[in-house]
């Protein structure tokens, strides 16, 4: 615990927003700047193991080396004395207010198409940037992406990140391989070196997760996982959720080919094969379906609707398009002279924001409320509530089992049926009148740090894996699960 110390005589470090298996987030000042930063901290009981603590310095070196948007900047690092004898090592990065993108995928609201290919697109831009500069991240998952409060995308946790060129470290050179078998790519699972198209599979991987509510291949142990990754033939995504259009089925399917050589060969290419199915989407999508809108959000099924037959791709054709939009405006017309004043009510409403705001009423205060509490306000007030297991507090002065804030705030003009997502105190919480008083209404973020930390062999050949698993009917951070046992292949080495 290091609350209410100052670190280097300039971090001055308050409450604990996030714990995992290796390390320890916490809210801290900077003393000389005076900003708000994150400083994540190795767990004390690791600090003494020479290899958690190179990985950690690495993680500094690989993240402080990137300075783009969509990567969590690294501002700092050092090592603190601890009293007693020894060092915590500890990084400084920047204060991002958000949520992960696991956080997002528990959520009540999928994501619609667009929005999943928009954030798929965020995550590439972090690893054009970072593969560009030579680094292969080597642990992309949802846990590992922030979105900000205006939704950007944040790619961070770099801590087994490693350069694509230049020495090996000796945890490489011993064929160790760290990740989350969930996102593991099939070279990475049989211990080959991982490259830049070892994190676009994991883009996939996430991209599927977007798509379906899960990753292409889940359950069972690390191991088990790993196994399938390698091994097991991958379902289109249109077979888990029918209507998901062939392009989108295709650019998964390629993300996620068990050959290296067959998927897109870096991010860029990628990307551009993301901006063509986007732009594929948006020119079939049927003009009826932004009349489905729910508090601003797009159904998921309508994005997803059958892709158009053959006869109407070429019913589309501007050559052909005069007739069949002459008897659309004319039916358009009849109906709107059949409704008279309906009609014009309604386009009213879909047209003029002025007037939607007036129906619009404001989001109830439900700070300080016990959750059942907050669900019957949200409920008397018209709003659906969303709790977060882990994330947002504006007050931190509220205790254990109340909520500490909420999104969107207080006042907040919103439609009937809204989501408003809450963020409960933890029943252990204390209050930190020095933070709250530094922090005044500043969001808090409790992120997902899920740093692998179990070994366990790869059949009876010196490869071994470190293997995170995320359970998926948890809500707690992604514990690490440990096990040895045999996967089958020449040499310890499976083939596609």
């Amino acid at each position: 615990m290091i609350q209410r110390q100052t670190l280097a005589g300039r971090y001055r470090v308050g409450s604990r927003l996030g714990s995992g298996g290796m390390a320890e987030v916490y809210l801290a000042q900077d003393l000389r700047l005076g900003r708000t930063v994150a400083v994540k901290t190795l767990r004390a009981d690791m600090a003494f193991d020479p290899y958690f603590r190179e990985r950690f310095r690495r993680e500094a070196r690989s993240a402080a080396s990137l300075n783009h948007p969509s990567v969590v900047a690294v501002y700092d690092s050092g090592e603190e004395q601890l009293t007693g004898g020894g060092v915590l090592p500890y990084i400084v990065m920047e204060y991002v207010p958000g949520t992960t993108l696991a956080e997002r995928l528990r959520s009540e609201i999928p994501p619609t198409l667009q929005q999943a290919l928009e954030l798929t697109d965020g995550v590439l831009r972090a690893l054009e940037h970072a593969h560009g500069a030579g680094i292969v991240h080597r642990d992309v998952k949802p846990a590992n992406v922030m979105l900000t409060a205006d939704g950007a995308v944040k790619v961070m946790d770099f801590g087994i990140a490693r350069a694509m060129s230049g020495q090996e470290t000796a945890i490489t050179q011993a064929s160790i391989v760290i990740g989350t078998a969930e996102y593991l790519s099939p070279e990475q699972a049989i211990g080959q070196p991982a490259d830049a198209r070892s994190d676009l599979y994991a883009v996939g991987c996430l991209f599927h997760e977007l798509l379906t509510g899960r990753p292409p291949f889940h359950g069972g142990s690390p191991l088990s996982v790993a196994h399938r990754q390698v091994r097991e033939t991958l379902r289109a995504p249109s077979e888990i959720v029918p209507g998901i259009p062939p392009e989108v089925d295709a650019l998964v399917l390629k993300a996620l080919a068990k050959d290296p050589a067959q998927r897109h060969q870096d991010a860029p290419a990628m990307r551009a094969a993301v901006a063509a199915v986007r732009t594929s989407l948006t020119a079939e999508a049927p003009t009826t379906a932004t009349l489905h809108i729910d508090s601003g959000r797009t159904e998921f099924d309508l994005e997803r609707s059958e892709p158009p037959s053959a006869a109407t791709r070429k019913a589309r054709n501007p050559r052909r398009r005069t007739r069949p939009r002459r008897v659309l405006h004319a039916v358009a017309v009849s109906l709107v002279i059949a409704l008279g004043g309906a009609g014009t009510s309604v386009w009213l409403t879909l047209h003029s924001p002025a007037e939607s705001r007036q129906h619009q009423v404001p989001a109830p205060d439900l700070l300080g409320r016990t959750l059942p509490d907050a669900r019957a306000q949200a409920r008397t007030t018209g709003f659906r509530l969303v709790r977060s297991s882990s994330g947002l507090c504006s007050d931190l002065r509220q205790t254990g089992g109340r909520v500490c804030g909420q999104s969107p705030s207080a006042g907040s003009l919103l439609d009937q049926g809204s989501v408003i997502t809450v963020f409960v105190a933890p029943r252990d919480r204390r209050t930190d009148t020095a933070s709250a008083s530094t922090t005044h209404n500043e969001i808090l973020v409790t992120t997902q740090w899920a740093p692998s930390a179990a070994l366990f062999a790869l059949g009876s050949t010196p490869r071994s894996f470190a293997l995170g698993s995320t359970p998926r009917s948890s809500t707690a951070p992604a514990s690490e699960r440990s096990m040895q046992s045999g996967l089958s292949g020449r040499d310890g080495a499976a083939k596609p």
